[in-house]
């Protein structure tokens, strides 16, 4: 497990602002794994995927759960998103199984 994984802490499974907040560290940890294609960022192509998974208590994603949701229009953005998260794995065991939406963000940086 990377050290940004390990520095996040499973949420007890009845407080929603708790998982709330894993779900935000989730985010972060996969967006941390994120590669900007240089052809889509040459292009100005932006956008937001959203990706979907379950994860094991185990912080597994669990095979074929990790699909694409919603498109943001470029293939190479969709597929990405979808890399970032098979690269972040395992990811922070979370309290129970379950199911996550997240979306990528993919942006032009201010010059």
């Amino acid at each position: 497990m990377n050290q940004a994984a390990e520095t996040i802490r499973a949420p007890p499974p009845s407080d929603p602002i708790a998982l709330r907040r894993y779900v935000i560290e989730l985010t972060r940890v996969i967006q941390s794994h994120l590669i900007y294609p240089p052809e889509a960022r040459a292009a100005n192509q932006t956008g937001e995927p959203i990706i979907r998974f379950t994860l094991s208590v185990r912080g597994d994603i669990l095979p074929g759960s990790l699909t694409l949701v919603q498109s943001s229009g470029y293939p190479a953005l969709d597929d990405n998103a979808l890399k970032a998260a098979r690269d972040s794995a395992p990811l922070p065991p979370p309290p129970r199984p379950m199911t996550v939406s997240i979306a990528v963000a993919f942006v032009r940086e201010p010059q």
